[in-house]
């Protein structure tokens, strides 16, 4: 080997070579990018995930009010013809849920006027 590339300082160890401006700014923009990404992707990250949580929760809340037939709020309050406040009672609040169903698979949606 001629031991080109590897300049030798005393005791034939290798000398560290100055690190050029253009590397020094190269790497340093891309540990950067590399942090910037991070924190973008955490912050992403969590706010979507509060997000679908209180979808899950809103809907759970709904599904429960309904099984137990309680009132529920309508998501269209300005439609006409509505319920005044937005609240909706079923039909029948004695009814069990399954009777419910039941009823809706024989006799079909109850139309408003």
């Amino acid at each position: 080997m001629s031991g080109r590339g590897r300049p030798r300082g005393s005791g034939g160890r290798l000398t560290a070579r100055p690190r050029t401006l253009r590397t020094r700014l190269v790497v340093a923009s891309v540990a950067l990018l590399a942090v910037v990404v991070a924190v973008i992707g955490t912050v992403t990250t969590l706010a979507l995930h509060e997000l679908l949580c209180q979808q899950l929760d809103r809907k759970v809340s709904e599904i429960a009010q309904r099984a137990v037939g309680r009132p529920f709020p309508l998501p269209d309050t300005a439609s006409p013809g509505g319920p005044a406040g937005g609240i909706a009672t079923p039909a029948d609040t004695c009814a069990t849920p399954a009777q419910k169903v039941g009823a809706l698979l024989t006799k079909g949606p109850r139309r408003r006027n």
